[in-house]
């Protein structure tokens, strides 16, 4: 791939998250609205496109001190 891998990760990242409200409506999480991120309004429904897109999904558990 040419040039810089972000910004085609972000314009991957959008063209999966923009139809997800409108494609994937029945398997949304129940949010009590406001202003969401991304992640959070749209959860797993969004991973799942994500990974279908051919990005890699990864988290680290938080450690509490």
């Amino acid at each position: 791939m040419r040039g810089d891998p972000w910004y085609a990760a972000a314009s991957v990242m959008l063209g999966e998250t923009a139809p997800a409200p409108a494609v994937d409506r029945d398997r949304l999480p129940a949010s009590g609205g406001g202003v969401l991120t991304p992640a959070t309004a749209l959860g797993d429904v969004l991973v799942d496109r994500l990974r279908t897109a051919g990005a890699e999904i990864t988290a680290d558990p938080v450690l509490r001190q």
